[in-house]
């Protein structure tokens, strides 16, 4: 049986070639992160909502009209700014850097502290490098998974694609870890069975990693831990129930950082997601809007998002759309599901599009997006993502619908093969994550979901304007199709 615990000399090449896919991995990653000039995804005026927070501001040029936007490849320090602050799991996993810096410059008569964007990136290198590697360590009685894990972590974790958030302040990286971490962590307990409560501790810390790494991703936690829940209680149930506690915890936690953001985000959260989004989805917007609790006067805004209005002004259009609670759309769910059906339907091809195209990966030079990496350095993500949207579509409804059986299937081998509940666990929260929302109504507009938009612009049949990121360069150089579909608008 392949996931039975052998003696780890017996599958001695297993080992061999584990570690080294892992190595090569980690390789792989250092050679972008430390590559000069400096390779990140560039700052959209995002960044600076970690950066407030730590008290950091980058050293760059004034932006130019249409350039795509670059990296900074050094900060210094400028006092904290609340005002712009986005309280999250990235700011915690930024502070040690800085504090480092700070505790370094003690003895230098600079009166500022310069930080190099790439620290960053070393360090959020580093947890990955150690996670990684703990995982592989505990796996090593199980040498497919080992070796499984290890591949993943080489074609995944470690490539361009992912890895050139490690030198960014946005907040992927944070979620990635978290990700990372609560998938290997199940992985490991189900197999091996928690062996030490360290195990426990770094799965508790890679949820909170993820759900407050952005407000989005608050309830993630909570469902990959009670979709877990069956097959980690056959390890510890009350170990298995903390976890689930954990999730409910960084849910509210979410919901008391909300006052604590910056005022735009849920506005902005509001606006496309119930205008942009699900109105102009419907086939009867005046019922739509009832049922919403929107008055009338809002249809005027169908289709619009917060940048491109419509030639309307919202003040006065519809400024009700703004005290819309994140759950209002459930109100839809047993009067118009077909409305938030075609909704759903309109944003799925935004979610293939992963690559911000539109971002520039490099502070200086010829490289301005992924395709231009050297082929050496090529993404198999970026491959993935090239698919067509038809292929794209097909199996993303086909783990839509795959989701319940598998949630079964799983509830049956907890109960009758329990050495076997790591299989469809791990399949069960794979589907879980690939359906959750992270598309434009979900995510602001902001960070990459930009460039999901961007890439998965669509014509409403009503409504003719392309849903499409009105900044300037924000439609990738390097995509005829994006470019195409920008000039649409």
């Amino acid at each position: 049986m392949a996931y039975t615990a052998t003696k780890p000399a017996s599958y001695s090449i297993y080992t061999i070639v584990a570690f080294t896919l892992l190595a090569l991995g980690l390789l792989r990653a250092a050679v972008l992160v430390v590559h000069e000039p400096v390779l990140g995804y560039g700052d959209q005026q995002d960044m600076h909502r970690t950066a407030d927070c730590i008290g950091l501001q980058a050293i760059a040029d004034a932006p130019r009209a249409g350039e795509t936007f670059r990296p900074h490849p050094e900060y210094h320090t400028a006092g904290v700014k609340w005002s712009g602050c986005y309280p999250s799991s990235s700011v915690v996993f930024a502070a040690p850097v800085v504090i480092a810096y700070a505790i370094a410059s003690i003895a230098s008569s600079e009166p500022e502290i310069l930080i190099p964007l790439k620290a960053f990136g070393l360090f959020n290198l580093l947890l990955f490098g150690l996670l990684g590697i703990a995982i592989a360590v505990s796996l090593r009685p199980y040498p497919v998974a080992q070796v499984a894990h290890a591949a993943l972590f080489f074609l995944l974790i470690a490539d361009p694609v992912a890895t050139l958030w490690f030198n960014t302040l946005y907040t992927e990286p944070s979620a990635l870890l978290g990700a990372y971490g609560a998938a290997g962590m199940i992985l490991v307990i189900v197999l091996a069975g928690g062996q030490g409560r360290w195990q426990w501790w770094v799965l508790a810390a890679s949820l909170v990693s993820l759900g407050l790494a952005r407000e989005q991703f608050g309830y993630l936690p909570l469902a990959l831990a009670a979709l877990a829940w069956p097959a980690l209680r056959l390890r510890s149930r009350r170990r298995a129930s903390v976890m689930v506690a954990v999730g409910a915890f960084v849910a509210i936690a979410q919901i008391a950082l909300a006052p604590l953001r910056p005022e735009y985000i849920s506005p902005i959260n509001r606006v496309n997601a119930y205008l942009g989004v699900i109105l102009s989805a419907s086939q009867d917007e005046p019922a739509t809007l009832e049922h919403l609790g929107l008055p009338s006067r809002c249809a005027a805004m169908s289709g619009a998002t917060w940048w491109l209005r419509r030639g309307e002004k919202l003040e006065t259009a519809c400024p009700e759309v703004l005290d819309l609670s994140p759950f209002a759309f459930a109100r839809l769910i047993p009067t118009e599901p077909l409305t938030l059906l075609r909704a759903a339907t309109r944003v799925l091809p935004t979610t293939q599009a992963i690559v911000p195209g539109y971002l520039g990966i490099s502070s200086e030079g010829p490289i301005l997006t992924v395709s231009d990496l050297p082929p050496r350095a090529m993404s198999f993500v970026a491959l993935l993502s090239s698919t067509s949207s038809m292929v794209f579509a097909t199996i993303y409804m086909t783990l839509l619908i795959a989701f319940p059986l598998s949630l079964a299937w799983l509830l049956w081998t907890v109960k009758s093969e329990p050495d076997l509940a790591a299989l469809p666990t791990v399949f069960v929260l794979w589907a879980r994550w690939r359906r959750w929302p992270r598309s434009c109504c979900c995510r602001s507009w902001s960070g990459s979901s930009r460039a999901t938009c961007c890439a998965g612009a669509w014509r409403s049949p009503r409504h003719s304007a392309w849903r499409c990121s009105p900044r300037a360069g924000s439609c990738g150089r390097d995509s005829s199709r994006w470019r195409s579909a920008c000039s649409k608008r």
